[in-house]
Formats: structure tokens, sequence, C-alpha cells
């Protein structure tokens, strides 16, 4: 899939794979729609933020009502549906040296660790945004994400490389038993 500066698909800026590495289908955000069958849309690679079109035609769009937002300096996480909050919880978060960059975020994939004692806990969402700080993370180009933790005692504290972290049960609630998808719009203030 093809990204481009204009919605004329003119301008090239990025190529995605679908489905992605992790084996699962490209997701975009939906950014803005205008009437010749494009979508502006967020992109999930460096610079965060970044936008490009892309061919209405050749995606499926799908729609659900959640949001999320991380509120860092609280060491907050919310779970909106249809503007109500339905889940809060508390994270850790990022510390001073590999901050997590504040912006407009979503999910792009889940992903069930093999290893049930993995340090990213019982499931991990990634985001579309990457570190600011670091360039390569744990073997991978230091995405973001939002997973659980096989160390609780870490909630509520400054502690990540740039992931937010839930506890495992609070974590495997979004995944089990509200269902939340991937495209989930991420706010991290």
């Amino acid at each position: 899939m093809t990204a481009y500066s204009t919605p004329e698909l003119s301008g090239p800026i990025a190529t995605f794979n679908n489905p992605i590495a992790s084996g699962g289908k490209l997701a975009f955000l939906v950014n803005d729609f205008v009437g010749i069958g494009r979508y502006q849309v967020l992109l999930p690679t460096r610079p965060n933020g970044s936008l490009g079109w892309i061919d209405a035609t050749r995606v499926e769009l799908t729609r659900h009502n959640f949001g999320i937002h991380v509120a860092l300096d609280d060491f907050l996480f919310t779970l909106r549906e249809r503007d109500q909050t339905i889940f809060q919880t508390t994270v850790g978060v990022t510390r001073e040296n590999a901050p997590t960059p504040r912006g407009r975020y979503y999910t792009t994939e889940l992903i069930q660790p093999v290893e049930s004692f993995s340090s990213y806990g019982a499931y991990a969402y990634g985001l579309s945004g990457y570190s600011d700080t670091l360039m390569e993370f744990a073997g991978g180009d230091a995405q973001l994400g939002i997973h659980g933790t096989n160390d609780p005692r870490s909630l509520g504290t400054n502690v990540s490389s740039g992931c937010i972290r839930m506890h495992n049960d609070d974590i495997s609630l979004l995944v089990e038993e509200t269902g939340l998808p991937v495209g989930v719009p991420v706010e991290v203030t």
C-alpha cells in the first residue's frame, strides 16, 4: 500500500506491507476524506504525526466508538466508548531519558507474546508512533506500545523506554472483555 502527499495520489511518500511483519492486517486511522475516493490517514511511520493520502478503493473501512487517552503526568489510562469513560487504570510510563512523545496515535496491531513471562505481559498493542530518542529497542525499531507487565510494582512510576505499561489483568480485560480492536485513536498528553 502506497501513501501519497496529495489527494490526487501524486508524490508517493511511504509504502507499507500488508500484512504487516507480525502477520496482522495493515491499519490506518482516517483523518479526512475527499469526494474523489481518497482518505487522508495517520501514517504508522516516523516522523510521528505524519499524514498521507490513500486510495479508498484499496482499503476496507471499519468503524468503532472507542478512544484512549493516556495522561503521562498522572499515570492514567482512560478508555472511552461513545465519549463515556468505561475503564480507567494506573499505568507505568516513560523515564525522563526516553520520554513517550505526546501526540495523536492509533493502535496498529495486537500481539499475544509467546512466552507468558515476557516483559510485554499478557498482550501488547502496537502504536503508530515511535520513540523520539531511541532508533532501536530490543532489536526492533522503537515502536511505541501499550502492553501488560509482569512487574505490577512498576505501575504509577516512570519506568519504561517509551511504552505504556499496565497490569496484565487490565490489558487482558481490554482484549478479552471489551474486544478493543486495532485502529483505536490514542491521545497521549
